[in-house]
């Protein structure tokens, strides 16, 4: 998903584990499902490519886990399911109640 020509989901900072960005990470999550949560139906294209690309994320990140080796990278891949699971959580409640 592109936000005025960042595309937020391909970011270099998404798979890295710098502790200093976490708080940034979470910032960008948070926000990804607040603008998810209150798109209107003129954004619908956009959020349908967010969800594809929500769930191929999830896809490889499963794959991703299974193939971690260390406690690091298996945490790496936890936290992207869970991020990418609220994402796609958000816009089903918001289908839901429209």
């Amino acid at each position: 998903m592109s936000l005025h020509g960042i595309d937020v989901l391909e970011s270099s900072t998404y798979c890295r584990a710098d502790p200093e960005l976490q708080g940034g990470r979470n910032a960008c999550w948070e926000a990804i499902c607040k603008l998810t949560e209150a798109s209107g139906l003129d954004t619908i294209t956009s959020v349908q490519n967010l969800t594809k690309i929500a769930l191929d994320r999830l896809e490889a990140s499963i794959a991703m886990r299974k193939q971690a080796v260390g406690m690091d990278d298996r945490l790496i891949a936890e936290e992207q399911q869970v991020q990418l699971c609220a994402v796609l959580n958000v816009r089903y409640y918001s289908l839901r109640c429209s």
